[in-house]
Order: structure tokens, then C-alpha cells, then sequence
């Protein structure tokens, strides 16, 4: 397509990389240049920000009305400012008409009800204001807070429990009785005796021996004296075996109960012993419950203490460090493509208004982002 005699047919511009990437080596040298002081700069910022940020939080836990109404009394102290000077200048005129009499009264009380806000603003509690607008909710808080620590004391039921478990179980001993005691008495006696015999038993034994020796002829005699005494001895003997055979079965007896007696008071102390281990394990876990107890009384406290709900009420100081970077890196990070070359139409009035508007083209094109 051309416009009048002699035209050219249209040329799209083409991109010119050499200069493109000059460009954008130059974006890298500067980046280069400045990105120590500005990376120093930037620290500074967010370093200061951060105290900025502490501070802030400080003050809304130690000082809280001071730091929310900071903000109400600077723009009422800067207006009270301003009508102070106000009224200083008409009074410096002296003589003053109806009018300007008029707006100094005006002034004066704009100064007095400015006054008066401000003194509103430094005497406002916004703690007091909180607590008082749930003063049933911060009432139940501090019920539930009591009740806890009621509870941080050990039951009645766990007293006697531990109680018990230090007295622990006697073992209940099987004792001798009064006909143990007897029998125990006759087998002492009959193991003193050994074996002497009765004057019955003598007598027994004596009768027996002569009424033997009468049947054979020989009642008198040294044959019948020996036979006496050899009875008596057999009696004796026989007495003898008989007493210790008493004595060993009321010993066997009582030997039997005693030691019946010793493995039960050893079941008894294996069994207190476990007792105590009871009480042991009890105590630790009555402690551990104590404990649990006060760190929930300790974080229940801390999340529902007014001043701490009110220092988080409110946003912290805003930290606009990273949003600044974030704008830099878009600034800096563009580049300038640039291009060189292309025409619509060359001759002509057709070219000449194409020339101009293909210059204009070009200069938008520059400054494009790539």
C-alpha cells in the first residue's frame, strides 16, 4: 500500500538486542551500584520498625490510655493551638466592633470546649471501659478463677486413702489358747518327769513283777527283788517314751502355728509394702494434678486478662518494609526494550504525515516494558 507517486511499500520495526541489552546492563550497574546502600537503608527501616512494633506493644500493656489516645489528643492540642492564635491576634487590636467581639467570644468557646475534650481524653480509662462493659463475663472469670483455686487443695476422700494406705493391714496371729497353753504346761512337766514313775505306777509295776513270781514258786527271794526292779525299769522306760512322745506331738503342735503365724505377718508386710506403693503413685499423681491445675489457672488467667485483650485488640504499628521492596523490585526490575528501523511510506504528502506518525509510533514503543 503507498500514498501518491514514488511511495514505498511499509516496514515494521525490528528489535535492536544490542542496545536492549545495554540497556539493561546499565539497570545491572546501577543495581549494583546503589543495592548496598539501599539493602542498609532498608535494614534501618525494619530494625526501627520492629522497635517501633515492641514499643507499641509494651505501651498497650503497661500504659494503654496514653497510647489509644494519642491519637485524639495531638489533633485537639494542635486546634487549641490554632484558636489560642487566633484569639492573641484580635486581641492585639484592642478596640474591637460588634463583629469581631462577637467571634473573639466564639473563639474563647471553641477554647473552652476544647479544653474540656481533651481533659475528657486524658481522663478516659479504656480498661476500665472494657471491663465495665462485660463486667458480668470479667465476674464469671474471676468465679471460675477462684473456684479453681479451690480446687487446688487434696479431697477428704484423698486423706483417709493415704491414710490408710500408711497404716496398711496387721497380720492377725493364731495364738495358743488356753488349751495349748495346758497341753504346752503338761509336756513340760512330763519332760521333767522323764521317767520316774507315779506310786501308782511303782505299785503297778510291783504287783505285776510279784504276781509273776508267786505263779512260778518264787515270790520271795532275790529272784523275786530283781524282778521287781527289772519291771520298775521297763515301767520306767515305758513312761519315758511315753512323755516324750506327748512332748514332741504338743511341740509339733505349736511349732505348726508359729510358723503359720511367721508367713502371714511376711504376707502382711509384702502386701503393705505394696500399699505403699500405691500411696506412692497416688501422691505423684495428686501432684501432677496440682500442677495441671495451676497452669490452667495460669493460661485461663493470662487469655482472658483484660489488659491483655485489650493490648490485642488494635493492629500493630504497620511494617511497610516489605511492600516497599516489593515496589522497588518492580520498579527496578523493568526494561526498556528499544527498537530501531520500520517505515509506513517515504515521498509524498502520504509519507510525510506516515513519517510523523511512525516517529510517534516510535516513541511509545521506547517507552514500553518488554
Amino acid at each position: 500500500m503507498s500514498f501518491g507517486a514514488g511511495g514505498q511499500q511499509a516496514q515494521a520495526p525490528s528489535l535492536d538486542v544490542a542496545e536492549s541489552l545495554k540497556l539493561s546492563q546499565g539497570q545491572i550497574d546501577q543495581l549494583i551500584r546503589n543495592a548496598p546502600n539501599l539493602v542498609q537503608q532498608i535494614g534501618d527501616i525494619s530494625r526501627r520498625q520492629d522497635a517501633q512494633n515492641t514499643a507499641f506493644g509494651l505501651d498497650m500493656l503497661v500504659r494503654p490510655n496514653e497510647v489509644l489516645n494519642r491519637g485524639k489528643i495531638e489533633p485537639l492540642q494542635a486546634r487549641q493551638k490554632q484558636i489560642a492564635q487566633n484569639i492573641k491576634k484580635l486581641e492585639k487590636k484592642g478596640d474591637l466592633n460588634k463583629a469581631q467581639k462577637q467571634r473573639l467570644k466564639t473563639l474563647q468557646g471553641r477554647q473552652q470546649r476544647v479544653g474540656d475534650q481533651i481533659s475528657q481524653v486524658r481522663s478516659s480509662d479504656p480498661l476500665a471501659d472494657l471491663t465495665n462493659t462485660f463486667a458480668a463475663e470479667f465476674a464469671e472469670r474471676d468465679g471460675l478463677i477462684s473456684a479453681m483455686r479451690g480446687a487446688l487443695g487434696s479431697t477428704a476422700e484423698y486423706g483417709r486413702m493415704q491414710d490408710a494406705f500408711g497404716r496398711g493391714v496387721t497380720a492377725q496371729q493364731t495364738e495358743s489358747g488356753q488349751l495349748g497353753d495346758r497341753l504346752m504346761q503338761e509336756a513340760m512337766a512330763k519332760m521333767d518327769q522323764g521317767g520316774r514313775l507315779s506310786p501308782e505306777a511303782t505299785r503297778d509295776a510291783t504287783q505285776a513283777a510279784r504276781a509273776g513270781m508267786a505263779s512260778r514258786g518264787m515270790a520271795t527271794g532275790n529272784a523275786g527283788l530283781a524282778a521287781e526292779l527289772l519291771n520298775r525299769d521297763r515301767y520306767s522306760r515305758q513312761r519315758e517314751f511315753e512323755n516324750l512322745g506327748f512332748a514332741r506331738g504338743v511341740q509339733s503342735e505349736d511349732l505348726g502355728r508359729r510358723q503359720t503365724n511367721t508367713a502371714m505377718r511376711a504376707d502382711t508386710d509384702r502386701f503393705n509394702i505394696g500399699l505403699l506403693g500405691q500411696s506412692a503413685t497416688a501422691a505423684d499423681a495428686e501432684r501432677a494434678r496440682q500442677l495441671g491445675t495451676q497452669q490452667d489457672i495460669y493460661n485461663f488467667s493470662m487469655s482472658t486478662n483484660p489488659r491483655l485483650m485489650l493490648a490485642g485488640l488494635g493492629s500493630p504499628y504497620a511494617n511497610m518494609t516489605q511492600p516497599a521492596l516489593g515496589q522497588l523490585g518492580t520498579i527496578t526490575g523493568s526494561v526498556q526494550p528499544q527498537y530501531s528501523g520500520g517505515q509506513f511510506s517515504s515521498g509524498g504528502l502520504g509519507g510525510g504525515l506516515m513519517g510523523g506518525a511512525m516517529g510517534a509510533a516510535s516513541g511509545a514503543m521506547a517507552g514500553a516494558p518488554l
